[in-house]
């Protein structure tokens, strides 16, 4: 029998918790009331091992991006963990901090202002690896940086042409591919993905996506994929965490999650997705009213207010998030789908 070796451990997030003071109006001030705190995530766990992808999905405002930026230290958390190849970054500061952000890259939802339109890609990359010391100190240093650009546009289908011109001479395609090769060029074991694609045609998208999926089989890299589509994440998640209000309120494998959703949001989410079907347009969702205010959360369970199945013990009572099948966990207090259940 042949022995299957597990994947090494990249990000474990324990806990993780960013809050955000609202601004105090002139009438709080009168009346002496605090400043309200919107806590953008809420207790979040998550856990990417090597190779693979964690697709998050969830509704604008429901605190993807907040997790995201979170993670990569670039909001300071406000309590929990989090761990890079078993090293605790959560309160590292200064030179340490940034040693370790060699680790962890970023590549941004809109390829036209991430990049610095007065840089060239010679720049761009050029800046990435001086920064992080990637190409040692030596007599050939210029040669040596210059080759590992050409090697990163290579690795991402640019031109090498391409290296001294300029972001405004590039289709959003081509900038987010050069964001990507910026991403790449400190040599990241770990690269969170949020919305990479939204802003690009259909066409180019799935480039983008099948590019992002040989770069991942090349290097090993692990990735956080934040998306509203839930199409895309099917196609290049290995797990998929749902996202509401904060919290995650459904964890579970791709095609276990995409085939017996245990959440009513994420299965609501599941019928609202546009199918490409000119005979079947068609769809048969309905969710009531409008998310809560972050400021004003309601008790119990969170979507309580717009879900279908709502009973008293939902708006009382707050579910944690527990296994209710193997290497799935939902945050309901009546799971649907279950074999009990059929």
């Amino acid at each position: 029998m042949t022995q299957t070796t597990e994947k090494r451990m990249v990000v474990e997030v324990r806990d993780l918790k960013k809050c955000f003071p609202s601004k105090r109006t002139i009438t709080d001030a009168i009346a002496k009331k605090p400043a309200q705190v919107l806590t953008a995530v809420d207790g979040v766990s998550l856990e990417i091992r090597e190779g693979e992808t964690l697709g998050l999905v969830g509704e604008s405002g429901c605190g993807k991006s907040t997790l995201a930026r979170t993670l990569l230290r670039l909001y300071e958390p406000d309590g929990g963990q989090i761990f890079f190849n078993g090293v605790d970054v959560t309160n590292m500061k200064g030179t340490e901090l940034r040693k370790q952000r060699r680790d962890f890259q970023m590549i941004f939802q809109d390829p036209y202002s991430s990049l610095n339109p007065r840089k060239s890609v010679r720049a761009t990359l050029e800046e990435a690896l001086r920064v992080h010391n990637i190409i040692e100190p030596g007599p050939d240093q210029k040669e040596r940086i210059e080759r590992r650009i050409y090697t990163l546009l290579d690795l991402v289908g640019m031109n090498r042409n391409s290296i001294d011109r300029y972001p405004g001479e590039f289709s959003g395609g081509q900038r987010q591919r050069i964001g990507i090769a910026r991403a790449l060029a400190v040599n990241p074991s770990f690269i969170v993905a949020d919305e990479p694609v939204s802003a690009l045609d259909v066409s180019i998208q799935a480039q983008v996506l099948n590019l992002l999926t040989e770069i991942q089989a090349k290097e090993n890299l692990a990735f956080l994929f934040i998306s509203h589509d839930l199409r895309v994440v099917r196609l290049i998640s290995h797990q998929v965490a749902v996202m509401y209000l904060g919290k995650v309120i459904e964890y579970a494998p791709t095609e276990d999650l995409y085939e017996t959703p245990h959440h009513p949001y994420t299965q609501i989410l599941m019928k609202a997705a546009p199918v490409l079907d000119a005979t079947n347009r068609n769809r048969d969702y309905a969710i009531e009213g409008e998310p809560p205010s972050p400021l004003n959360l309601p008790t119990g369970c969170r979507f309580h207010p717009r879900c279908p199945y709502a009973t008293d013990k939902c708006r009382e009572e707050q579910p944690e998030l527990r296994e209710v099948a193997p290497g799935c966990k939902v945050a309901c207090h009546y799971p649907l789908n279950l074999p009990e259940q059929k």
